[in-house]
């Protein structure tokens, strides 16, 4: 009786002894990048930098960042395509990702920078920044 008064108990705290899913594999930023590019090409730019920022110092910059979107659209055309470079250098701790929104009259480039503490760490994003810089966009990728 009094194992299970125990466990009754333990139950009311919400401490469960049943299986438990493991925790969420962390996708990497290859594949963060990958799907944030995904969602642009398909059209639904903010819901791309939602998900991209979310849990970020960059949560709160969305609203900036699509309007920076629009107006590099408006300048270049509409978006016909991506050219995801997908992370260019990678280190324990630090990676460099790149891509392009392939516009009627010209790309937008983007870069973005990862990072984690330690590496168990799941990466996070820790730089953002696109631009319409060719010569930049060359510099770097090398």
């Amino acid at each position: 009786m009094k194992t299970a008064a125990a466990l009754a108990i333990l139950s009311l705290a919400g401490i469960s002894f049943a299986p438990q899913d493991p925790p969420a594999k962390d996708p990497g930023p290859a594949a963060r990048q990958e799907t944030f590019l995904a969602d642009v090409k398909a059209g639904d730019v903010e819901k791309a930098y939602e998900k991209l920022f979310k849990g970020t110092r960059f949560a709160g910059e969305v609203e900036k960042m699509l309007g920076e979107t629009e107006k590099g659209i408006s300048v270049y055309g509409k978006i016909v395509g991506v050219e995801n470079l997908g992370l260019v250098r990678q280190e324990k701790h630090q990676a460099i990702g790149m891509a392009s929104l392939c516009c009627e009259e010209g790309p937008l480039n983007f870069y973005l920078t990862w990072y984690r503490k330690t590496e168990a760490a799941p990466w996070k994003l820790s730089g953002f920044w696109f631009n319409d810089q060719s010569k930049e966009y060359f510099q770097v990728r090398k």
